[in-house]
């Protein structure tokens, strides 16, 4: 495949995924971050429900919640040390 021909595909296109993956960021309530997280952490999906509480605290303006969030984060940090301190996550264990 041409190099010139790749790259202006990737400069068309680039933009248009930027766009979309903001556009479907935005759409997301900030008390469904919430919801997420606390449903991956039922699940013993630490990481992902620290990743959507990050995503929850970046977008509200509510400083309880920011504290709330600030307090739980640490928590998660540590069941999730603990889970592959105990070889229970199959992503390292490959």
């Amino acid at each position: 495949m041409d190099f010139d021909f790749v790259f202006i595909c990737i400069s068309i296109l680039a933009p248009q995924v930027v766009k979309l993956y903001t556009e479907t960021y935005n759409l997301i309530p900030t008390n469904d971050y919430l919801l997420l997280a606390n449903e991956k952490e039922k699940t013993g999906e630490y990481e992902s429900a620290i990743t959507y509480l990050e995503r929850c605290n970046q977008r509200t303006q509510n400083k309880v919640l920011q504290e709330q969030i600030a307090k739980k984060i640490p928590d998660l940090q540590q069941k999730l040390a603990n889970k592959v301190m105990n070889g229970q996550d199959t992503q390292f264990s490959h």
